[in-house]
């Protein structure tokens, strides 16, 4: 059988839009360019728990730096929501993480629950 977290409306409502929050802050800040281009380009994937990380084993500098600032505002995203919604910082992170798989145009990575990249 498989288990669904048990997530009040509330936070399914609050984590439905904070994919577009975290990609209109990203864009805020010019982030939101540089993330498309390298998932276009197959550089950075979506994780499981609603993080980014590089799909190579040995990612650029510049591939780093991106996916460290936007881990970093996700994080920040989602410590707030959870702390607003009396959930956890990880409930909230994968319901993120299933709403921008969800929105994710075909072509871009995900990391499957076994530990290897799919492209959607």
């Amino acid at each position: 059988m498989k288990h669904r977290l048990q997530i009040p409306w509330k936070t399914l409502i609050a984590a439905g839009g904070l994919a577009a929050a975290i990609l209109w802050g990203t864009a805020v800040d010019g982030l939101a360019a540089p993330l498309d281009d390298a998932k276009a380009a197959g550089l950075i994937g979506e994780r499981p728990d609603g993080y980014v990380a590089a799909v190579a084993a040995n990612p650029s500098p510049d591939v780093a730096v991106i996916v460290r600032q936007i881990n970093t505002k996700r994080r920040a995203a989602y410590v707030e929501i959870a702390a607003q919604e009396n959930v956890s910082v990880e409930q909230v992170g994968a319901l993120a993480a299933e709403k921008i798989k969800s929105q994710a145009p075909d072509g871009e990575y995900f990391l499957s629950p076994d530990g290897n990249w799919i492209v959607k």
